[in-house]
């Protein structure tokens, strides 16, 4: 599906700035030349931030399109598909991990698969931010550009909810930050955590 939106996504949210401060934030606690890895990194939009500010960045996506425009658009990161839930990754790679607007389409099995998978691949005392969509249950909505016709399955969650989840798979919370919906996504609270391996 993702392949078909991937054009009307990067226009949409390329150029965003609603999640800078939280960026900025989890920047601070990564070392300056940090390795980064972007998990679910569509079209490389916070990739960019990371590498602009000289982290060694690395961005999968299950989506080859996204990888693409990734490439084009992000020339000093790399970019290669991959499913989140078997990285083709060294054990303790990376002293960072960002996973954002993509964790939330795995049910909760391949939720559980994902987070042991990223813990395996951070550095021991790595840090990693990722955010969640809040709400209860889950459901297959629309594809949020309207690019395509086609729905995605979408798995909500309440803040305790996401923490335990985090919890239960030996990450250590540092912060919890929420914030509202702007115009151009779905009607429901970001909800992002910053957890430590």
């Amino acid at each position: 599906m993702y392949d078909e939106a991937a054009e009307a996504y990067a226009a949409t949210y390329f150029d965003d700035v609603s999640d800078q401060s939280f960026l900025e934030a989890f920047a601070s606690l990564l070392p300056h030349g940090a390795s980064l890895l972007d998990v679910g990194c569509g079209p490389g939009m916070f990739s960019k931030y990371f590498a602009d500010r000289d982290f060694r960045v690395i961005g999968y996506d299950l989506s080859q399109r996204m990888i693409e425009l990734a490439r084009k658009k992000v020339p000093h990161a790399h970019f290669f598909q991959m499913d989140m839930r078997k990285l083709d990754t060294a054990s303790e790679a990376f002293d960072g991990l960002l996973c954002l607007y993509s964790f939330f389409l795995l049910d909760l099995r391949d939720a559980q698969q994902a987070l042991a998978e990223f813990r395996r691949v951070l550095k021991k005392n790595g840090v990693m931010m990722i955010n969640f969509q809040e709400g209860t249950g889950a459901r297959f909505i629309p594809e949020p550009t309207h690019a395509t016709q086609r729905t995605y399955y979408m798995q909500f969650y309440r803040i305790a909810e996401a923490q335990r989840l985090l919890e239960k798979a030996r990450f250590t919370v540092l912060r919890c930050d929420i914030r509202d919906p702007v115009s151009n996504e779905m009607p429901h609270r970001k909800i992002f955590f910053t957890v430590r391996k």
